[in-house]
């Protein structure tokens, strides 16, 4: 009976050790205490020698672990995965999200939680409150712009806001202009107090026709600058550190898209998007 017990209890002990053991594998780092640990990291010595498509398929998590997370540390997974600012580097917010959530369990499990609008409204008005002090000098949020953006960029989405409720939206407004304020940048953008997509705030572009080096005629629109320097600098600093490989032409900035860069014009004067 006793040889029993302690088959049992041995048993036990390995069952309970084999998650511990797997998560360990996964991440294969130091561990951060209430904080997914990423095998490999901007700030890894061999994070230069792989290209970005490789370090995208090291990052990614296993599905088995992403749902075991709950919302909340989930949100901070993916707001601390490296390249989750990609989501602001295509024309529409819209499709920045499909291609960076085709590319990463963690934000793909993320937009299918129910319970996902509540806790990426408090994410947002802790971040905001958070930059309103000084986190980015104390370096607590180096890149407190890009998760800011990207959060926007995420509350934005219909499947995300219709599922808010009035009091939220005006907690995601109250903390979007405080942090406008005390920044000097452009609050979350609404339309009758409710945010809205990327494609409906195209509607409201000023056009323009315009003609491509090759005499082609095109309808483009313009935004002007919506990026505060501080904003610009903190992503500046983002993607030098995530594509150490790229050289940068020029900082970020909503007054071309890459589609206008290309086919347009390449100079820093261009303050048109083109679709």
């Amino acid at each position: 009976m006793k040889k029993f017990q302690l088959i049992f209890l041995v048993s036990l002990i390995i069952t309970l050790l084999i998650p511990s053991l797997m998560i360990a594998d996964a991440n294969d780092g130091p561990v951060t205490p209430g904080k997914y640990t990423y095998k490999i990291t901007p700030d890894s010595e061999e994070w230069g020698d792989y290209s970005p498509p490789e370090l995208r398929n090291i990052l990614d998590i296993p599905l088995e672990f992403v749902r075991e997370m709950d919302t909340d540390f989930l949100i901070a997974t993916v707001l601390d995965y490296p390249y989750i600012g990609d989501i602001l580097a295509f024309s529409t917010y819209e499709q920045g999200i499909e291609v960076v959530s085709s590319r990463f369990s963690g934000l793909d499990e993320l937009l299918k939680r129910k319970d996902a609008p509540q806790a990426l409204c408090k994410e947002y008005s802790n971040l905001c409150s958070k930059l309103g002090t000084d986190a980015l000098k104390d370096n607590q949020e180096p890149f407190g712009f890009v998760k800011h953006r990207v959060l926007e960029a995420i509350l934005m989405q219909p499947f995300i806001y219709n599922y808010l409720s009035q009091t939220e939206i005006n907690s995601v407004i109250e903390s979007s202009i405080g942090l406008a304020k005390s920044e000097n940048i452009l609050p979350i953008h609404f339309r009758s107090e409710t945010p809205y997509s990327q494609e409906a705030m195209d509607q409201d572009l000023l056009r323009a026709l315009v003609f491509t080096p090759n005499g082609s005629p095109v309808i483009v629109g313009s935004k002007g600058e919506l990026l505060s320097p501080a904003q610009k600098s903190n992503m500046d600093n983002y993607m030098a550190l995530i594509y150490p490989n790229a050289t940068r032409l020029r900082s970020a900035t909503t007054m071309y898209n890459c589609h206008s860069y290309a086919w347009y014009s390449t100079s820093a004067s261009n303050s048109y998007w083109l679709e």
